[in-house]
C-alpha cells in the first residue's frame, strides 16, 4: 500500500569531496506525520510514503527495499529523491525513527542532526545520479549541547 503526504520540509543535496550527503530538515509543524509515515512504514502497514512540500516541486519517496537485491538476512529502506537514492540498513532507519518519536514527544531534539550512513548499492538503472553515500536528519529545535566539563559537572550533582 503507498500513501502520500503534504509536509514542510527542505532537502538539499551537498557533496563533499567524493561524499553524497541528502539533508533532510523536517519542520516542526511537521513532526507527527513526519514520524507517522516513518512508523507505519517501519511497521509494514504501508510500503511506501511519498512526502511533497507545496512550496516547491520536492517530492521524497520512501520504501521497503527489494529484497532482491540485498544479500540474504538483510533488510533496508529506500528514499528517493529527484534523481538520488540513498540505501538505509533498517537498523538505521530504526534509530532514526526513534529518535524523531522522541524529539515529537520532547519538543526538542537531543541533538542537531543525525548522520547516517547508506549501504552502497548499485543503481538498478543507469538514470540515477550517483548514489547519495549519507543522508543527514537535520532537527530545526534542538537542546543546547554541553560541554564535556558541563556534563561531568552534572554527573557529579547526582
Amino acid at each position: 500500500m503507498k500513501h502520500s503526504m503534504q509536509l514542510a520540509y527542505s532537502i538539499e543535496r551537498r557533496q563533499y569531496a567524493q561524499e553524497h550527503v541528502l539533508r533532510i530538515l523536517i519542520g516542526m509543524a511537521s513532526l507527527r506525520d513526519w514520524s507517522l509515515g516513518l512508523c507505519l512504514l517501519h511497521f509494514q502497514l504501508l510500503n511506501e510514503v511519498t512526502f511533497y512540500n507545496d512550496q516547491s516541486s520536492q517530492r521524497l519517496r520512501i520504501k521497503w527495499a527489494e529484497k532482491s537485491r540485498l544479500a540474504q538476512g538483510e533488510a533496508a529502506m529506500v528514499l528517493e529523491f529527484e534523481s538520488m537514492e540513498a540505501w538505509i540498513p533498517c537498523s538505521s532507519f530504526e534509530a532514526a525513527m526513534y529518535c524523531y518519536l522522541r524529539y515529537f514527544r520532547d519538543g526538542a531534539a537531543e541533538v542537531d542532526h543525525l548522520d547516517i550512513d547508506t549501504m552502497n548499492v548499485v543503481p538498478a538503472t543507469r538514470d540515477r545520479s550517483p548514489s547519495i553515500t549519507s543522508v543527514m536528519f537535520v532537527a530545526e529545535n534542538a537542546i543546547p549541547s554541553i560541554t564535556p566539563e558541563e556534563a561531568r559537572r552534572r554527573l557529579e550533582m547526582e
